[in-house]
């Protein structure tokens, strides 16, 4: 166990003498205990708490300008290929995030493609007015991580040269992408498209944090192309076209983050670890837990270059990277701190708040990550759902709950004017928590639940017009719009065949088993053997009382310990998932194979597999 854990978590016991004393942040008196404790208010260290406009105005960094322009950094206002010194070009503004040119003696290299193929061709021609690429080549594409905005542009980079340039990435981000398709798939898509504020319209979206928009839409193609070159361990050196570049492998935003370092420029290309916001310790899209200690690490070991530019930033490289190393640092010791003295979650997120000189950073103001959240996911981290207080360990189901709040209250009436009142006074959480407690309840009449979500959404967009972090704003403004029917959240787009066959048969089975309809499934008991001759593997597929599980065979079980048995290709399965094929076509076509049972019997229960809310068969 790492050691850092074992400190974060050491619990002080014993009489420890501890003085205490106020101080006042901005006008607020906080009690504080002996060493740096928790201040008050997200704000920009000027004495006030940043505002919606400083969220539009931090839409400037993003504008759209219709003329290309090449420039010497001086800090980026405009949609705009920025020479960051000698041969390193970062193309901002076009997407979410950016892509980096470096140009070598014969050739060239880019770094991450963004999330479209729309802002690739842009980006692409943008480069083309710096290089000639007849001349110098593309060589290389590097993927720093595995998430979409840095990968899904690839295919326009890669038209045109022959041979096809190679494409680096650490091994774990060919794994990562893989598992796009994996067990909550549905609910990350839809939460992404909230936080990004992806399908609000034009004159509802301000900016997304750390670019102007989120460009990968409901409509967008999305070819995927998987990296090439894969390397293992800490450090990987290439040479390419006379540039020296090491791709460090430094976990932070996603375990397989790596930035990419060249020592003969001094210039760090530090992808999703430093942006110009707060870092996202937590994503309210969701994630699983993103190790801080490792980002702080990791940021340690960017440190240790001493570059001289920080794509795209390039003044004052130490002070910026040192400020991003000590609030991460600073948020997870304060979450441990509170931890260990018995706070709750929700009280760990009211008290831990950046120091003074944090706050004033322009690097760290909270247009992006959020310190609140980041201490949630941090106790959570650390000690998952429960928050200490024996009351929560088996609550009330929430109807029931809802139900004797809403008769302690005077019913829902009551409680429905009281929420009408709150929304009026400008208590937009109070009249939402109200909201909540009538929409919980059971037998609620449908106007009265009609009325409840008009209250509720004018609350979403009330507190998204006063928000100043981008994420926050998105889902208040979308999910107000969803609850209004203004607009449609459309289920996660179709999976690209690369995709499923980039997968193993374990891991794609699984993927399968997660969407077993268990209500419709408990009382079947059925087992089925799909053998694969193109990769010479077998897979029984169980279902058990609502269970699924598998196992997988170089050598074939009897068939005589089937229910059902088919033989059919592993591009043949990865075709019905992607809806490519359908069972029927493949079934008159010999590409499905039935060895046991019959093809009905076959897609009965493979109907028990269902890939939306629509209840609509997997395959």
């Amino acid at each position: 166990m790492h050691v850092k854990y074992i400190a974060a978590l050491a619990f002080v016991c014993g009489m420890v003498s501890v003085s205490v004393w106020p101080i006042v942040w901005r006008g607020v008196s906080v009690m504080r205990g002996g060493g740096a404790r928790a201040g008050d208010g997200d704000g920009d260290g000027a004495g006030r708490i940043l505002a919606p406009e400083d969220l539009a105005r931090h839409s400037e960094e993003f504008v759209v300008k219709i003329e290309l322009q090449v420039i010497d950094y001086v800090g980026f206002t405009c949609k705009q290929v920025i020479r960051v010194t000698d041969g390193v070009y970062s193309a901002v503004g076009f997407s979410l995030a950016n892509s980096i040119l470096l140009v070598g003696d014969t050739g060239t290299v880019v770094v991450d493609t963004t999330e479209a193929v729309e802002s690739a061709r842009e980006i692409r021609a943008a480069f083309s007015e710096i290089v000639n690429f007849t001349e110098k080549p593309l060589k290389a594409i590097i993927y720093t991580h595995n998430h979409q905005d840095h990968v899904l542009g690839t295919s326009v980079f890669l038209e045109g040269f022959n041979p096809k340039p190679a494409i680096y990435s650490h091994a774990e981000t060919y794994d990562k992408m893989a598992h796009w398709v994996g067990a909550t798939q549905a609910t990350y898509y839809k939460r992404g498209m909230r936080q990004f504020g992806a399908i609000l319209p034009p004159h509802l979206q301000v900016n997304a944090g750390i670019g102007k928009e989120l460009m990968l839409k409901p409509h967008s193609a999305t070819p995927v192309v998987f990296p090439d070159h894969l390397f293992e361990g800490e450090e990987y050196i290439i040479e390419i076209c006379g540039m020296q570049l090491v791709l460090k492998h430094c976990p932070g935003e996603t375990p397989d983050q790596i930035v990419v370092w060249l020592p003969q420029k001094k210039v760090l290309i530090p992808a999703d670890n430093f942006y110009k916001s707060f870092p996202n310790l937590y994503a309210i899209r969701g994630t699983m837990y993103r190790d801080v200690l490792l980002w702080e690490e990791s940021m340690d070991i960017m440190l240790q270059y001493k570059a001289e530019h920080l794509v795209p930033w390039s003044e004052n490289v130490t002070r910026v990277l040192t400020h991003y190393r000590d609030a991460i640092k600073y948020v997870h010791d304060q979450t441990a701190y509170w931890m260990n003295r018995g706070k709750s979650t929700n009280q760990i997120s009211e008290l831990v708040h950046l120091p003074p000189v944090l706050q004033a950073a322009p690097e760290l103001q909270q247009f992006y990550g959020e310190v609140s959240s980041a201490a949630r996911a941090i106790f959570a981290g650390y000690l998952g759902w429960f928050d200490g207080n024996p009351t929560h360990l088996r609550p009330l189901p929430e109807w029931q709950h809802s139900m004797k709040m809403l008769a302690l209250m005077g019913g829902t009436q009551n409680v429905a004017l009281a929420a009408k009142d709150a929304l009026q006074a400008g208590e937009y959480q109070w009249a939402m928590e109200l909201a909540d407690l009538i929409q919980q309840a059971k037998d609620v009449p449908t106007a009265l639940l009609s009325q409840i979500r008009d209250i509720k959404s004018e609350c979403l967009l009330k507190l998204a017009a006063q928000e100043s972090n981008a994420p926050y704003r998105n889902y208040y403004t979308t999910y107000a719009l969803e609850m209004r029917n203004e607009i449609d959240m459309p289920d996660a787009p179709k999976n690209a065949l690369d995709i499923f066959l980039a997968l193993s048969p374990n891991d794609l089975f699984y993927m399968i088993e997660c969407n077993l309809n268990a209500e419709k499934s408990v009382d079947v008991f059925k087992s089925m053997l799909f053998s694969f001759p193109d990769i010479s593997e077998h897979v029984l597929l169980e279902i058990r009382g609502g269970v699924a599980l598998h196992h997988t065979y170089k050598i074939p079980p009897d068939l005589n310990d089937m229910d059902i048995a088919v033989r059919l290709d592993y591009s043949t399965l990865a075709k019905l998932l992607t809806k490519d094929i359908n069972p029927v076509s493949a079934y008159l076509t010999r590409k499905i194979k039935v060895e046991k049972g019959t093809i009905a019997e076959f897609g009965s229960l493979m109907a028990l597999f269902q890939v939306n809310n629509d209840m609509e068969p997997l395959i």
